[in-house]
């Protein structure tokens, strides 16, 4: 689902099945080189769920690896402490109970929210989003990467 949640947050598909395990490997490398090692199943489980810091590690190493440049950044800041960056993030991915990834985006002047168990995208009104967000407060936004010159 976390696969499925990027796919829908970055309106295409970036990542394949092996591009997730990928991510998983590099943050958890990356966690021992900098002294803290974690643990495998606190961040890949059943299903497809990944958490927050691998879907964020597949976001930039996956274009880096397919394209050479990192084109997305995930914020790891919630997206419930400013609920209008989404209105100029590519979308945004929400965790659900450590369970289930779901994705928001903001297409014309409204909230999607696009889950990968559904089959078609629920429109959420303002007050609905931010309701949303309160149940939910692991949700992140994913951006445009900054251009280096």
């Amino acid at each position: 689902c976390g696969m499925h949640a990027l796919y829908n947050a970055l309106g295409e598909p970036l990542h394949t099945a092996a591009d997730m395990p990928r991510a998983c490997r590099i943050y958890l490398q990356q966690s021992r080189a900098e002294g803290n090692p974690e643990v495998r199943t606190d961040h890949e489980g059943p299903r497809g769920w990944y958490s927050s810091e691998v879907l964020s590690t597949a976001v930039t190493s996956t274009t880096f690896w397919r394209r050479g440049r990192v084109e997305h950044i995930m914020q790891l800041e919630p997206l419930r402490e400013n609920p209008d960056a989404l209105r100029t993030s590519i979308g945004a991915v929400v965790n659900i109970r450590n369970e289930h990834w779901v994705a928001l985006r903001w297409l014309r002047d409204a909230v999607w929210l696009l889950d990968s168990v559904r089959s078609r995208p629920t429109r959420l009104d303002w007050p609905m989003y931010l309701a949303f967000l309160a149940e939910h407060p692991a949700a992140y936004r994913i951006e445009v990467a900054p251009r280096a010159e």
